[in-house]
């Protein structure tokens, strides 16, 4: 398929061990959003894409849920083991890709992606997967990272304006063409699934290392829409990207700081096409609407 899928993908590559304000409170609220989308009346067996540690699949699974979490990572399966071990629940771990899902069609009461939808060497056909392993009446809930938020256009702007100034063109990046696509489209250079950002420094407006494609408001809606019926699509957070805005919460009382990322969490709610990241419910379409594999 042209791409490969680093088995030894490790976090801890990826993220700093500590976070600032504002990414811990943009985590938190992923992940609290994320979670409010499940209809707790229906929840049956569920599906963790693309786990990680695990520790969504732990929360629901403290709930009383019964959970599968799949994960193609030899090394987060492991920490998904242990922290489940830890927190004292039971999570039946499988090692697999969200474009392969290793399940009969309609096992699922929901399945959940969070935050790896865009790490995947072919989110089409996963989140085809995804809906195939779906029940008639069950929900898909998918959370990926928005690099055409407000933060991310204001900072490559100010980058581009500050690059005519001073005569200087930046260099080593691959600028995203706006929103004129509205298919997932793979980010040039990607080829492999891995975490290992080679030494090259980034800023925090530019898509990660170990991501292989790019997602927006409308990227999303669309591949969505393929597949499933979109009943919900919100947003969280502002500004999680624009330059200085993570050093001036740091700076600022943390009473005040927490009060402006609530406020502008709020107004991402309603305009998640400005929003840092976003978060979907779907519906399953009828199986007259699926082909076969691709």
């Amino acid at each position: 398929m042209g791409a490969k899928v680093d088995l030894e993908w490790n976090d801890s590559d990826a993220l700093p061990p500590v976070f600032d304000v504002v990414t811990q409170f943009v985590f938190d609220r992923m992940t609290d959003i994320t979670l409010e989308m499940f209809d707790y009346t229906n929840m049956g067996k569920i599906l963790d894409v693309g786990c990680g540690m695990g520790i969504d699949a732990s929360e629901l699974a403290k709930r009383g849920n019964d959970l599968i979490g799949l994960e193609p990572s030899n090394i987060m399966l492991k920490k998904a083991n242990d922290w489940a071990k830890r927190q004292e629940v039971n999570i039946r771990l499988v090692q697999g890709i969200g474009e392969r899902l290793p399940f009969k069609k309609r096992s699922f009461e929901n399945v959940i992606c969070k935050g790896a939808i865009d790490h995947f060497y072919n989110p089409d056909m996963a989140i085809q997967e995804m809906a195939q392993a779906t029940k008639s009446d069950g929900r898909v809930i998918i959370s990926v990272t928005n690099y055409e938020s407000l933060g991310c256009i204001t900072a490559r702007t100010l980058m581009r304006l500050r690059s005519l100034i001073l005569w200087k063109n930046k260099r080593g990046r691959n600028h995203w063409n706006g929103y004129g696509r509205t298919k997932t489209h793979r980010i040039p250079g990607r080829d492999t699934c891995s975490g290992n950002n080679g030494g090259k420094e980034r800023e925090s407006w530019d898509i990660p290392l170990d991501h292989t494609y790019k997602f927006d408001y409308f990227v999303l809606k669309n591949v969505l829409n393929k597949y499933l019926e979109v009943e919900s699509l919100v947003g969280v957070s502002l500004f999680w990207n624009l330059p200085g805005w993570r050093e001036l919460m740091e700076r600022l009382p943390k009473s005040v700081a927490l009060s402006l990322l609530i406020v502008s969490d709020k107004i991402a709610r309603k305009f998640p096409l400005l929003s840092d990241v976003l978060v979907s419910r779907c519906r399953v379409k009828n199986d007259t609407q699926f082909n076969d594999r691709i």
